[in-house]
């Protein structure tokens, strides 16, 4: 009667056992492919080189210092005369800043990437340019030098404009610099909709050494 007992007893304690595996196995399964769904989507995507970041960041620069400087003061000009449109000034105006802020988030990093490594060529020219005629100015600096003849005249009486550092005699024509930033704006982003296509058109156009952009702008600059 004693061993019926003790054989009783061991085959439910084997059951338990059995049940609490089986129990264990299924929780560590759901675990699994909990994490397995939290992981996010693009975890390769790795983040910009402190050259990538220079030239993206010089890139957006020189399209805000533009934006500032020529396009909003071109749009209070118009504005002050009456029977003359700013509605293609405006427009323009909201799809830079609709694109700056789509490429500027996290999720578009690689479109930055990409965009800063077809910059690669013009950014090598300026700062050539830059070490060449202005070392003693950052290159940021630089670049806001070219647009300077746009401001008001209070920032022009804290900054001399001389078109010679930017590939011109005449301080009243564009300089090269201002034209090529200029007709990345006007012609490309004012030309397309979607953030998407004003990111790939501006791609090829800035890998294209032989686009309008450069024929318009620094390949005249030869001296």
């Amino acid at each position: 009667m004693k061993k019926n007992k003790s054989s009783l007893m061991l085959y439910i304690m084997l059951f338990l056992y059995a049940c609490g595996a089986n129990q264990n196995s299924d929780t560590l399964k759901k675990s699994q492919y909990e994490m397995t769904l939290t992981l996010p989507i693009n975890s390769s995507k790795s983040n910009l080189t402190v050259e990538e970041k220079n030239k993206f960041g010089l890139l957006i620069y020189a399209f805000d210092i533009l934006k500032q400087d020529k396009l909003l003061s071109k749009q209070d000009t118009l504005s002050s005369h009456q029977n003359v449109p700013t509605t293609k000034i405006t427009s323009l105006i909201n799809k830079y800043d609709r694109f700056r802020t789509w490429i500027s988030d996290d999720a578009h990093v690689q479109e930055q990437k990409k965009l800063a490594n077809s910059f690669h060529d013009a950014y090598t020219f300026l700062i050539n340019k830059q070490n060449e005629l202005a070392s003693n100015q950052e290159i940021r600096q630089y670049i806001e030098g070219a647009f300077v003849y746009y401001s008001n005249d209070k920032y022009k009486g804290k900054h001399k404009y001389n078109p010679r550092l930017y590939g011109s005699i005449d301080p009243s024509k564009p300089n090269y610099v201002d034209l090529f930033f200029d007709n990345l704006i006007t012609t490309v982003i004012g030309k397309y909709d979607t953030n998407e296509e004003i990111f790939q058109k501006l791609k090829e156009e800035l890998q294209n050494k032989e686009s309008d952009t450069y024929k318009r702008s620094l390949a005249l600059w030869t001296d």
